[in-house]
């Protein structure tokens, strides 16, 4: 109920918000002071500085032993006294800075002091760029509070019901773990099909690298079946939103708010793990593992193809090929002024940065969350440039050196809007260019080694080769075709492919 009327809008909390606040979850600050009581004792061999979490602790256990020298039982444990939540941002607060009260005194001296009252001189600048690089991780923290829905905070108070019960009926925490378990499936999955790409969600078969890994395909499938043999309604959105604009890039918002709060869910059961672990018996351990190393591993992942259904429209690829096309590069003397579609691209990518930095003015927009779109932004200007030059049907040398000299100019330039320096399909795009250089010899073998140009673009390629006679082009065009023919019987006949047709055919015959 709570995720099919979802909004997906930001639950305001304040930056210093941890679980550890939620009322459900707040009787586990006992287990972790009593974690930290061991490590005290291994590293430092004393328990200076944990007399009072010594004492909390052993009243903690002084309680648990009563259940078991009286008639009382688990359940009749009333709270001393009730907590009041206070983790909630008011219309005062503001998301993006708190005050410095949580920052230790000594990181926000201008110097460090080396512990006789005077500025430590020999390691002081050291001191000092250490102390403000920890203030400016502080401060990053802090202008990136956790992003939570409303969905996403009750799932989290469920938790703390299920840990509630897992500390006091052992007996049953498998099967507590399980309930767990398919709570944050079902979130996971919720997200998937709400926002991922439309392509990806009707058949996963068609992914590419940088949209969904194999391992996330995986998990995907394993969800969808465990969904439907279970007989669980999964909330499926409508295919069409008039809300969804080129100003507001597409609700990016909305992504942004519902991936994020899955990854947060998925940090926090990170850090129930060692507990989970204590309490689960040793026989079941093997399906605790599965679940961290096949789902919540994966969750990072779901990012690509969520932000991929906004960072496919930033570009008008159509309109940049033909521009492409247009030009004479069967020029012979070299120019020393890129294209002006060049300046296309890098446009379409200032007006992205323009409105995202916009979005992040309401909604956290973490440095995760802009590798990532940033990423795709480099591999789809790197699939549009490729395509552009194979559909190009005469070109001299010169003219691929001019071919060069534009894709430098937009790398230069993307790399200041972006602000990496590591842009995705670098090598991808000037290792297409350059294959033009090749020999024939060279180039057949270049050919069976680059798999991840299509067969359209490999053929192009070898039709443009002026050094190429007639014998050895016909040769390399039919090692072509048979590498395609070869990868669509691989895929017809591999597992995925025949689960999946086998799937296809069964909806078919039922709808029929």
């Amino acid at each position: 109920m709570f995720l099919e009327n979802e909004g997906w809008e930001l639950c305001p909390v304040r930056s210093s918000f941890t679980i550890l606040k939620l009322q459900e979850i707040q009787f586990m600050r006992h287990m972790d002071m009593s974690q930290l009581l061991s490590r005290s004792r291994i590293f430092t061999g004393s328990d200076a500085g944990l007399s009072s979490a010594t004492s909390s602790t052993s009243d903690n256990i002084g309680q648990h032993k009563t259940y078991f020298s009286s008639e009382l039982s688990p359940f009749d444990e009333q709270q001393d006294e009730e907590v009041n939540e206070d983790f909630f941002a008011t219309n005062g607060d503001d998301l993006s800075s708190d005050s410095d009260e949580d920052i230790a005194s000594e990181l926000k001296a201008d110097y460090i002091e080396d512990g006789t009252g005077s500025p430590n001189t020999g390691f002081s600048d050291f001191s000092i760029k250490q102390s403000r690089r920890q203030k400016s991780i502080e401060k990053d923290r802090r202008s990136n509070p956790p992003v939570l829905t409303n969905s996403s905070l009750t799932v989290l108070r469920q938790f703390g019901k299920y840990m509630r019960m897992m500390s006091l009926l052992e007996p049953i925490a498998f099967q507590v773990i399980t309930c767990m378990s398919q709570l944050f499936d079902f979130y996971f999955y919720t997200v998937y099909r709400r926002f991922a790409v439309g392509k990806i969600a009707d058949d996963p078969e068609e992914h590419k690298p940088g949209k969904i890994s194999s391992r996330l395909h995986t998990t995907l499938q394993r969800l969808t079946n465990e969904l439907q043999r279970n007989g669980t309604s999964v909330y499926t959105p409508p295919q069409s939103n008039n809300n969804a604009t080129a100003e507001n890039l597409y609700n990016i918002s909305e992504k942004i708010v519902a991936i994020e709060s899955l990854v947060y869910l998925g940090r926090q059961f990170e850090f129930l793990q060692p507990h989970l672990e204590k309490i689960i018996p040793s026989s079941k351990k093997a399906f605790l593992q599965q679940f961290y190393s096949q789902t919540i591993s994966t969750v990072s992942e779901l990012r690509y193809p969520v932000y991929q259904a906004v960072t496919d429209r930033i570009l008008n690829q159509e309109q940049i090929i033909n521009s492409i096309t247009s030009i004479k590069w069967d020029i012979r003397d070299i120019m020393s002024q890129h294209n002006g579609y060049v300046d296309i691209i890098l446009r379409d990518f200032q007006m992205f940065s323009m409105r995202l930095s916009e979005v992040s003015h309401y909604v956290p927009v973490s440095r995760d969350v802009l590798t990532v779109l940033w990423q795709q932004c480099g591999q789809l200007a790197a699939q549009t440039f490729v395509e552009g030059y194979s559909s190009v049907k005469k070109c001299t040398t010169e003219g691929r050196a001019l071919m060069l000299l534009d894709f430098q100019q937009f790398l230069t330039k993307f790399e200041t809007i972006a602000e990496t320096r590591a842009v995705p399909g670098r090598e991808y795009v000037e290792t297409y260019i350059k294959a033009y250089y090749l020999p024939d010899d060279t180039l057949e073998s270049w050919v069976k080694d680059h798999k991840e140009y299509s067969s359209r673009q490999l053929m192009m390629l070898v039709n443009s080769v002026p050094q190429l006679n007639k014998k050895g082009r016909q040769k390399i065009l039919s090692q072509i075709e048979d590498l395609e023919e070869r990868d669509i019987v691989g895929r017809t006949n591999s597992p995925l492919a025949k689960l999946e047709n086998f799937t296809k055919r069964h909806r078919r015959d039922k709808s029929t």
